[in-house]
């Protein structure tokens, strides 16, 4: 389980997949979180996701929210990080 518990539906194969998309969608669910819970998510977030590939962007993604990729291809991808 991730971090917020959040669940994030994205479709990793059209343009929400796009890295920087998945990244913009994650940094608003944890922005609010730091808003609302006074954690530090968000700052923490963008330190770790910007270092690697698009893989990489998946893998710290799924520490902070448990994203779901509406698609289906990259499911297998999303399950090694659960």
């Amino acid at each position: 389980m991730s971090k917020t518990g959040y669940r994030l539906i994205l479709n990793l194969s059209g343009p929400e997949g796009n890295a920087f998309a998945v990244m913009a969608n994650v940094s608003t669910v944890l922005l609010k979180f730091d808003r609302e819970l006074g954690t530090n998510y968000e700052s923490s977030y963008t330190e770790n996701v910007l270092k690697g590939n698009y893989e990489n962007v998946l893998k710290i993604s799924c520490k902070y929210v448990d994203l779901v990729d509406l698609s289906g291809e990259y499911t297998h991808l999303l399950s090694k990080f659960y």
